[in-house]
């Protein structure tokens, strides 16, 4: 009971903290930058498999991530960077859907040294709205990612399970694009809500910090329950 109501105090104080018009937190970015990074190296797995479906969805999934980024800032350095970012992640799915391995490999390379470039900045403009998104694309990617904070748990790696719970609490902007209503937009905030919670939790003990992604969870699920 005391992990649970200290996991409904956190969220409440981020709910607080973090509404319409905050300005972007500094972790996101670097958290953000680092999902690209494993999600290249996943890409480069299902590339030497030979699986240019699963090498596609990835690819859509890094699209995703790269939009999401181009909404930390408007400013002009920060955009061309992002451009060189999308042009690469697009150039890996297309070559995946043509299933041309060295244009492919090509493309992950050149997105790998755009992500690293990507990284070294810090977007100094005003935010910009989240981006649309295709479902399926949405879905694949936040089950990826909360896989990986579930693994990284389990691996008593906190930090990297907050920092992805920072990227599910952007892609949860992004799932309030996907229909209108008011009880979905108070499902996606609260999950958004939730995983910032998770993200920002100054404990580095993985039992502090299983609570909070458990809500998490309970939160994407009730988004799948209306869906």
């Amino acid at each position: 009971m005391q992990r649970w109501l200290t996991s409904v105090a956190s969220l409440a104080t981020v709910l607080v903290a973090t509404g319409p018009g905050s300005a972007a937190d500094a972790a996101v970015v670097p958290a953000l930058c680092a999902s690209i990074d494993r999600n290249i190296a996943h890409a480069q797995n299902w590339l030497e498999a030979g699986d240019f479906k699963s090498l596609s969805q990835a690819a859509s999934g890094m699209e995703l991530l790269a939009a999401v980024l181009q909404s930390q800032g408007d400013d002009d350095t920060w955009q061309e960077a992002i451009e060189r970012l999308v042009a690469a992640a697009m150039a890996v799915r297309t070559s995946a859907q043509a299933e041309d391995p060295a244009a492919a490999g090509s493309a992950l390379m050149n997105l790998a040294a755009a992500n690293t470039a990507l990284a070294k900045l810090t977007p100094t403009g005003q935010p910009l709205p989240p981006p649309k998104a295709k479902l399926r694309s949405l879905m694949l990617l936040m089950d990826g990612v909360r896989g990986e904070a579930k693994i990284a748990l389990i691996a008593g790696n906190t930090e990297k399970a907050k920092n992805q719970a920072h990227v599910l609490s952007e892609l949860g902007r992004v799932v309030s694009n996907l229909r209108s209503g008011e009880r979905w937009a108070r499902l996606s905030d609260e999950f958004t809500a939730a995983s910032l919670a998770a993200a920002k939790s100054p404990s580095l003990d993985a039992q502090a910090l299983r609570p909070l992604l458990r809500v998490v969870s309970q939160r994407c699920d009730a988004c799948h329950d209306i869906r």
